[in-house]
């Protein structure tokens, strides 16, 4: 009978500890949007947030942390530049409890486990907190803006993969010297740059 009552008092005891998470974003001066965000997560939380869209081959991942109940991150651009027009999806994520501050993790548990709500999901064994929302920026997307973008982010990552490449060939050529094996340089070269990497966005 005690073991009972002890167990329906931990129980309880938990219950009122559970944490029901709540978060919200709101933006502002959109063409260089700023994203501000509200959350009753405990002020010290680490978060990520991350903003991207496909079709202008845009990305940004953020870190920043919870203050007084609130976070920002921006402005933000693109090459130094407004985003171009359209949809962008924006996530906030919060970081694993394993990797928060002590003072955050007794607030949500070693694992998570204290969280509670829509926005909590299980990743890993262990509970987190993901928050998933739309931005508009400008009116409508742009087709030609978005097909600019989209050229600089493939010759960023052209000269990018050369780079490596060019590592990757000069690497193996003296390795290969050094055992006194042949090795062309511009054979390697002209099969590694042939064969980018595949980049998901």
């Amino acid at each position: 009978m005690r073991g009972l009552a002890a167990a329906i008092l931990a129980l309880a005891i938990g219950v009122c500890y559970a944490l029901e998470v709540q978060l919200s974003t709101e933006v502002q001066t959109p063409s260089r949007p700023t994203i501000q965000g509200t959350t009753n997560l405990p002020d010290g939380t680490k978060l990520v947030v991350t903003v991207r869209r496909k079709e202008s081959a845009y990305r940004v991942e953020t870190s920043t942390e919870v203050g007084s109940g609130r976070f920002s991150i921006g402005p933000l651009s693109q090459r130094g530049n407004e985003l171009n027009p359209g949809v962008y999806k924006l996530e906030v994520a919060m970081v694993r409890a394993a990797d928060q501050p002590l003072a955050v993790q007794q607030v949500i548990g070693r694992q998570g486990e204290k969280l509670r709500g829509p926005l909590v999901s299980r990743e890993a064994r262990v509970l987190t907190a993901r928050y998933a929302t739309t931005l508009q920026v400008g009116v409508a997307a742009n087709p030609e803006l978005d097909r600019i973008a989209l050229e600089h982010a493939r010759i960023s990552s052209t000269k990018w993969w050369k780079t490596q490449c060019t590592d990757l060939c000069e690497n193996a050529a003296h390795f290969e010297q050094e055992r006194g094996r042949g090795f062309s340089l511009p054979d390697c070269l002209k099969t590694c740059i042939a064969n980018p990497p595949l980049v998901t966005r």
